[in-house]
């Protein structure tokens, strides 16, 4: 056993080199010149998975180098520049990245001789287009720009070997889905890399199953706050059914206060909950500057929950308060941070609870990089109504630990739920033709019928 733990500890002592991830000499020389001196983790992670060709979903948090990843596994894949149709086409959620992307090409690429476009929306397209006639190696882009480009014929993707998606969580965010997941559907065979802050349910929109690469955030303790859980739900309905299921429970929840954005949502809760909650809850008015939610709200035995809008921006007296619900999370991440400071005299909360959705965890991730503190990951109840608005039907959460912790799904038998029948296989079409489209597949038949009618 000492053997080993020598050979082990020997191994260990081994510094980990830009060499032994096999880069050509011209990029290890541009790499010492800036001042690159060891692969970090994500780049020890993904590096020879990506020469081994493999489709990749990596989730790794903000500061990892997934920028400087992309750059080096590109030069280290494409060798030097042929000025011929693009081999990789990154996508990116901003004209800012796009612009700090490309630099970055030319920074350490310096010696590779690879030509890097970066196409950017409200740029002139002629002029892009001009560009792309004259060859680039590499294009960096917007997806809006590139799939516009794309159906303007200025883009060849006929030898694409690489397609990328850097910061998916905020493409999706910005509500760029739409162009991503055409331009995957438009683009030939080829190897395709996922970046994202967080996981993420919409990664189908560009890669099926993937090889899933995870790096874990390094956080250090900087503030001291009360204890802090989120619920990942996958929108706001399921908000709403998760704060009804959890406040049933009225010997534990017998007072709540609950944040949210707007005035509109504290209303459209209030609605919800009156319906199993009559006279139990009250919404703060914008006028009330100070809210002591000791003496002048939960003094009232009958409120159980108080409803308060971030955007008033009113200063909140939490003491004595037992529960926390943080449906929405306010825009300016100070506002959270100060209502989750622990107060001297209040011993009573146990846990703050975040409701989050997807897009909502990048947020999640950013708080907790400020505070040093990870939140817990809570199980949602095993009876959870989940809302799917996707297939347009309502399903029940029937397990929550069915060996690694997550939930399965299935129809609820709820009998107020509206009844679902399949289409039969003749009317079960996922197109929708034009008339022009009907004129060339039934011809003068088609234009005959129109004509009666």
């Amino acid at each position: 056993m000492a053997f080993v733990f020598c050979i082990f500890a020997f191994q260990k002592s081994i510094a980990v080199t830009f060499e032994s991830l096999k880069f050509n000499k011209n990029l290890l020389k541009s790499l010492s010149e800036n001042g690159f001196e060891e692969p970090n983790e994500l780049q020890l992670k993904t590096v020879s998975r990506v020469f081994s060709g493999q489709d990749m979903f990596v989730i790794s948090p903000e500061g990892s180098g997934k920028t400087t990843t992309i750059v080096l596994t590109m030069l280290a894949s494409l060798g030097y520049g042929k000025e011929e149709p693009p081999r990789a086409l990154i996508l990116v959620d901003t004209k800012e990245k796009v612009l700090e992307l490309v630099e970055k090409f030319e920074k350490i690429g310096r010696y590779s001789g690879l030509k890097i476009a970066g196409l950017i929306s409200g740029a002139s397209l002629e002029n892009q287009k001009d560009m792309l006639s004259q060859g680039a190696d590499i294009i960096v882009g917007t997806p809006d720009r590139i799939h516009t480009l794309y159906w303007k014929t200025g883009i060849n993707v006929n030898k694409l070997k690489y397609f990328i998606v850097d910061d998916l969580d905020l493409i999706i965010k910005l509500g760029l889905q739409s162009p991503v997941r055409l331009m995957s559907e438009s683009v030939p065979k080829c190897q395709r890399l996922v970046f994202s802050e967080i996981k993420h349910e919409k990664i189908e929109l560009v890669l099926k199953n993937p090889l899933h690469i995870e790096i874990e955030a390094v956080i250090e303790p900087q503030l001291d706050t009360i204890d802090l859980g989120v619920y990942n739900v996958p929108n706001f309905k399921t908000k709403l059914n998760l704060l009804n299921r959890l406040l049933r429970d009225e010997v534990i929840y017998h007072q709540a206060v609950v944040f949210v954005n707007t005035a509109f949502s504290a209303e459209n809760i209030q609605h919800n909950l009156e319906h199993i909650f009559p006279n139990q809850t009250y919404i703060v008015p914008s006028i009330q500057s100070t809210i002591n939610c000791e003496n002048e709200f939960f003094a009232d035995e009958n409120i159980r929950v108080l409803i308060i809008a971030n955007e008033f921006k009113q200063t909140v007296d939490l003491k004595e308060v037992e529960h926390i619900f943080h449906i929405d999370l306010p825009s300016d991440n100070d506002v959270f941070i100060e209502r989750i400071k622990p107060i001297a005299e209040n011993k009573t909360v146990a846990l703050s609870k975040v409701f989050a959705t997807d897009i909502e965890l990048t947020q999640v991730r950013s708080i907790e990089k400020i505070i040093g503190k990870f939140m817990a990951k809570l199980p949602l109840p095993f009876d959870l109504v989940i809302d799917e608005t996707k297939t347009k039907g309502i399903y029940k959460v029937e397990n929550t630990e069915d060996g690694d912790g997550s939930s399965i799904h299935s129809k609820s038998k709820d009998p107020n739920v509206g009844a679902f029948h399949a289409k039969k296989e003749e009317n079960s079409k996922d197109y929708n033709w034009g008339w022009k489209e009907k004129n060339k597949i039934f011809g003068k038949k088609y234009t005959d019928k129109k004509n009666r009618i």
